[in-house]
Parts: C-alpha cells; structure tokens; sequence
C-alpha cells in the first residue's frame, strides 16, 4: 500500500506511522507552550491529545508525561 510516496506493507504499519507523527506534533507544541505559553497553543494541544486518546488508544496519563518531558 502507498501513501503519500512511502510503502506501507498493511494498515497496521501506515496507522503507527500516523501516531508517531501526531506524537511528534505533540511534543513540538508542548515545548512550544513550554517555552511561551498561549491559549492558542494550550488549544491545540488540546484538541491533538483528544486525537491520541480516541483515535490512537493512547491514555492521558500518556499525554501528561509528553507535556513533563
């Protein structure tokens, strides 16, 4: 399976590829925040631990100990 020019041998493999991306995004918006918080980036974060949690399976412990890191 092809998305976006990369070959995934199955569903499985493209989904983790997605999560760790949407993990990365995460941290980059949680030292952003670290560095100067703003109701904008606190939203953002906001909407993309939801993303994790529902669509990923992810806990919130999870997402709390991304934002200490």
């Amino acid at each position: 399976m092809e998305y976006l020019g990369m070959e995934f041998k199955n569903y499985e493999e493209l989904r983790a590829w997605n999560k760790a991306g949407k993990i990365e995004e995460y941290k980059a918006l949680a030292a952003r925040f670290n560095k100067a918080p703003s109701m904008e980036l606190s939203s953002a974060m906001s909407d993309l631990a939801d993303v994790l949690v529902k669509q990923y399976e992810m806990r919130w412990e999870e997402i709390e100990e991304m934002e200490v890191a």
